[in-house]
């Protein structure tokens, strides 16, 4: 019997902490009309990962108030990467490699994307990730001029460090059959 005081105070803290969790999520995903990114956090990732992810939509809402489209996406790459590695990985623990291995998903071959428009979603994906990885390590600056700022000061976060954005080979994505002519 004298474990169960213990035991029972466990399950409290369980409770409320899956309440901070639920909470968290209903405010990161207010607005969004599919459940998709609602399940993402509940269904897709650790607890602590869900919560991360959470608490910086959250921030990115008092911050910047971006569209939900960019919320979505957000969430949705957040949720690949952390699949991608492990679900059981916890951001603060990913390394540059671990990054680099989900950016790299993207890469097609020339007979399969000749355009090379898969370096758009790299980049894409990319500037989501530095982002959300400075705002991991500096959550308490609400700035993300001055998180960038005390990131290029510091080298800070590694796992994000030296990553380029890649260019892309075509000058234009449309091809001269694109245009319009002259003729109507």
């Amino acid at each position: 019997m004298s474990g169960y005081p213990r035991i029972k105070a466990e399950a409290v803290a369980h409770i409320r902490e899956l309440d901070l969790l639920e909470k968290k999520i209903i405010l990161a995903t207010d607005g969004i009309m599919t459940r998709f990114s609602e399940s993402t956090l509940r269904d897709k990732l650790s607890k602590e990962n869900a919560l991360a992810v959470a608490d910086y939509i959250i921030a990115m809402k008092r911050e910047i108030n971006p569209r939900l489209d960019y919320v979505k996406s957000t969430i949705q790459f957040l949720s690949e990467l952390s699949r991608a590695i492990g679900v059981e990985k916890h951001f603060v623990d990913m390394t540059r490699d671990d990054i680099l291995f989900y950016l790299d998903k993207c890469r097609k071959p020339e007979n399969e994307d000749p355009l090379h428009k898969w370096i758009g979603s790299y980049n894409l994906k990319r500037i989501t990730l530095m982002r959300f990885f400075k705002w991991l390590y500096y959550p308490n600056i609400a700035s993300p001029e001055r998180r960038n700022e005390l990131s290029l000061e510091e080298n800070k976060p590694e796992c994000i460090s030296g990553i380029p954005q890649l260019k892309r080979k075509e000058i234009s994505c449309y091809k001269p059959t694109d245009l319009w002519t002259q003729e109507g």
